[in-house]
């Protein structure tokens, strides 16, 4: 045998396609699983879809269908049940001494254009000191000396 055919008769095994086992012992889960290592899941889907017929009905010819086989319940008439009344809502509980200070003094406002002007102009950095207490002692945090 030729390598030539050697190869041939490889190929064309690998494009048989694989044999349906016997598939009655297994589950529903199992089946799909099967099919769709095996590229045959579509196949199946479609077989399915063949077999039922999807009609879509209104609530009306639902219940007039329910009715004719005898499995429609009438509901109950319900009673009407006179609203609960609302219940007071409970006390505040009292402050504590913090609560109670916040409550008095604090003020809430929301930012306006001020209150950025200072980070805008590069002078919302600023210390309340103009010395440097490193460069008056003569002292390099990274250890050189000057």
């Amino acid at each position: 045998m030729t390598p030539y055919r050697r190869k041939l008769e490889q190929v064309s095994g690998q494009l048989k396609p694989a044999p349906e086992p016997d598939v009655s012992g297994w589950t529903a889960d199992q089946v799909l699983l099967w099919a769709a290592e095996n590229d045959q899941y579509e196949e199946l889907v479609r077989r399915i879809n063949e077999q039922r017929t999807i009609r879509m009905t209104t609530p009306e010819e639902n219940e007039a269908a329910l009715r004719a086989a005898g499995r429609w319940e009438e509901p109950e008439p319900v009673a009407e049940t006179p609203a609960p009344q609302p219940e007071a809502p409970p006390p505040a509980p009292e402050l504590t001494p913090q609560q109670a200070y916040w409550e008095e003094k604090v003020r809430w406002r929301f930012r306006t254009a001020e209150d950025y002007a200072d980070w805008e102009n590069g002078e919302g950095n600023q210390v309340e000191h103009e010395y440097d207490p490193f460069k008056e002692n003569d002292y390099d945090p990274f250890g050189r000396r000057r």
